[in-house]
């Protein structure tokens, strides 16, 4: 069935960070007339995926400019990162300082200023897409951009929830601003919950959970991984541990146990294993956590090739959430898309986290990872997979047949499509699907 589809997101389509990797991974099947993409990070695609690109920025809708714009061939290059200039990069990093006061700011710009103009207008009917994937996160007035371009195309709307924002009740426990955010949002994921045709989730439990809310019809789809799924174990002749990703949710936290871990077991074995982060995270207060752990060395971002090469000259890769109540809470359904990739490399993955976490939990039930769920498995769990490479084989080769079932992207992704492909044929409409 020919399609397109509009994807609705922060991020546009990259292979430089999580989200845009998960978009990349998704639609591996789709060629790039199926797809156009509206988006509102001040970032720019390195890839492309998308026929066209349409960009509106908070920057864009606070300085009152006409509406963002069309994002230009040329714009797309293969070295475009994360941030395109510095002062970008301090407003967007440290996500952590002042986070509702920050949201509640974004919600205003966005609901008092000028975004649905014409021009959009324009862009939207010149694509003329079928189906609207939308992937709304964490901010309330995106929500409402969602909304209102579905209103304007009158075309159904498939949802994409990677990351739950609805059944955390610690934010709802606290006093003030906060509480009133989150009361907020929670109204507006199930009213979005209850227009989409499908609701498409990162795993099952999620998805069960949010059918049971929201009488909403799910369909599981996983991360697919974006290297090619490797042949065999790898087992490179190497010392180093390898975390790549961010240090947010307090990560930092638990990588720093992992290297305090390593730090003792190279005293008591005489060893030199170090753990080394690649992260885009700059926020001094978090790498502080780090220091005094000599087995940590923090490296910068990598992406693309680069971060391929690293995974393979492991030792071990490293995934890891924090035990911190919240933030349990808030990476309950998460399914990182690092462990898509890490399971794919052939190299042996070290999970280190909370055991009622969704992607503690996928690792443990295919039996794919080394992993440890409290500090007192730690230093045991990480010295018998170090001492014993036949055992980090093993592991890696179940993570390689685990990632040929669950994370190749090519079956992922036309599981997508089946998806758009059953919402576009149904007869019925969203309202009489989610009730």
């Amino acid at each position: 069935m020919s399609m397109k589809v509009l994807i609705l997101s922060h991020n546009p389509i990259t292979d430089y960070n999580s989200m845009g990797k998960t978009f990349l991974a998704l639609f591996e099947t789709f060629s790039p007339e199926e797809v156009c993409q509206f988006y509102i990070y001040p970032t720019l695609p390195n890839v492309k995926k998308c026929c066209s690109y349409y960009r509106i920025t908070d920057q864009d809708v606070l300085k009152g400019k006409r509406s963002g714009h069309i994002v230009e061939s040329r714009e797309i290059q293969a070295g475009n990162t994360l941030y395109e200039n510095a002062s970008d990069q301090k407003l967007y990093q440290n996500k952590s300082s002042h986070r509702e006061l920050k949201l509640a700011c974004r919600n205003l710009i966005w609901k008092l200023g000028r975004w649905n103009t014409g021009c959009l207008k324009q862009w939207l009917a010149g694509q003329k897409p079928d189906i609207i994937f939308a992937a709304a996160g964490a901010s309330s007035f995106f929500y409402d951009v969602i909304e209102k371009i579905a209103d304007t195309l009158s075309i159904p709307v498939v949802s994409y929830v990677c990351d739950d924002f609805y059944f955390s009740t610690l934010p709802l426990k606290s006093n003030g601003l906060q509480k009133a955010y989150y009361q907020s949002l929670r109204k507006k994921i199930g009213k979005l919950m209850r227009r989409s045709a499908r609701v498409v989730t990162i795993c099952d439990a999620l998805g069960d959970d949010y059918r049971k809310e929201f009488g909403c019809q799910t369909t599981t789809v996983f991360s697919g991984a974006n290297i090619e799924i490797a042949k065999q174990a790898s087992l490179a002749d190497s010392r180093s541990l390898v975390y790549l990703g961010n240090l947010q949710l307090n990560r930092n936290q638990s990588l720093k146990e992992i290297g305090m871990a390593l730090d003792e077991l190279n005293q008591a074995h005489h060893t030199q294993y170090c753990l080394e982060i690649y992260t885009g995270d700059k926020d001094p207060g978090i790498l502080q956590t780090f220091d005094g752990v000599s087995s940590i060395q923090v490296k910068g971002f990598v992406s693309g090739p680069e971060v391929h090469r690293i995974m393979k000259g492991a030792c071990m890769l490293v995934h890891t959430e924090s035990f911190e109540p919240l933030d349990v809470e808030r990476v309950r359904y998460s399914m990182s898309t690092k462990i898509a990739d890490s399971l794919a490399s052939g190299v042996c993955l070290f999970a280190y986290g909370p055991a009622e976490v969704a992607s503690i939990q996928h690792l443990q039930s295919h039996q794919c990872a080394a992993v440890a769920t409290d500090r007192a498995q730690l230093k045991g769990i990480l010295w018998d997979y170090l001492s014993h490479p036949e055992k980090r084989a093993g592991t890696a080769e179940k993570g390689i047949e685990v990632a040929n079932r669950c994370h190749a992207k090519e079956g992922q992704s036309r599981l997508l499509r089946e998806v758009f492909e059953e919402v576009l044929t149904d007869e019925n409409t969203p309202s009489e699907l989610c009730i």
